[in-house]
């Protein structure tokens, strides 16, 4: 999708609006504006009357090598039916093939720390579903910083890998270097909060990201208890 319209208004107001909350959901306008300056990507996979049952929307940063997969959802009576199979083949492959990314990077609820609610889905389904598509968490106390005026930050979240480039790895299977990773969360910091945080939580997340040369873990989707979890103070 190259620009906004009927079809994005009905992607926002019916796929994305029922399945995220406010203080995680960007406004309408910012994505509509960064989609027409190309720095966001909507796939979204649509029934045999053209309505779009699911969709997902990337961020891309081209000063980082970032392309973050920003929102992924299926509509209630769709899921189960390989909608979001199809949206993640999407974003590893013509994603990956239109931005050639260092990494795919998500961010989505700790099932430790969110609830499962009717309305906004389950943590622990959507746990499961990355760690069905291989998805790897980082060793972070992430939390995603307040999109705007009025919304606030959303604290245990966990950010995690769907596509690391061999070039962003430092060489090393289980790890990712830690420059880029910090270099992105500074600008996403900046350009939504104004500033890198140096609240407990802030310091908490950026002493996790001064690893050097060790860089940062990838843990496997197994057993939400072994992943950080970032909480207000």
């Amino acid at each position: 999708m190259a620009s906004g319209g009927p079809l994005l208004e009905e992607i926002y107001g019916n796929v994305l609006r029922p399945s995220f909350n406010l203080n995680e959901l960007s406004p309408y306008g910012e994505i509509t504006e960064a989609l027409a300056h190309g720095r966001t990507v909507v796939t979204a996979v649509l029934d045999d009357k053209g309505r779009p049952v699911g969709a997902a929307v990337g961020e891309w940063s081209p000063k980082t090598g970032v392309l973050l997969l920003a929102y992924i959802a299926v509509r209630p009576e769709w899921r189960s039916r390989r909608c979001g199979a199809l949206l993640m083949d999407a974003v590893r492959g013509a994603w990956r093939k239109r931005f050639q990314p260092s990494f795919i990077l998500v961010e989505f609820e700790h099932p430790l720390a969110h609830r499962s609610d009717a309305r906004h889905g389950d943590p622990r389904a959507r746990f499961r579903f990355y760690a069905r598509h291989g998805v790897r968490a980082l060793g972070l106390p992430y939390f995603q910083p307040s999109l705007g005026s009025g919304r606030e930050r959303v604290y245990g979240m966990v950010l995690a890998a769907v596509h690391v480039a061999p070039t962003g790895t430092g060489g090393h299977v289980d790890t990712v270097a830690s420059a880029p990773i910090r270099e992105f969360l500074t600008d996403y910091f900046l350009r939504t909060e104004g500033e890198v945080p140096t609240d407990p939580a802030g310091r908490r997340l950026w002493r996790a990201l001064e690893h050097g040369d060790a860089g940062i873990s990838l843990i496997g989707l197994t057993d939400p208890a072994i992943l950080p979890v970032s909480r207000p103070e």
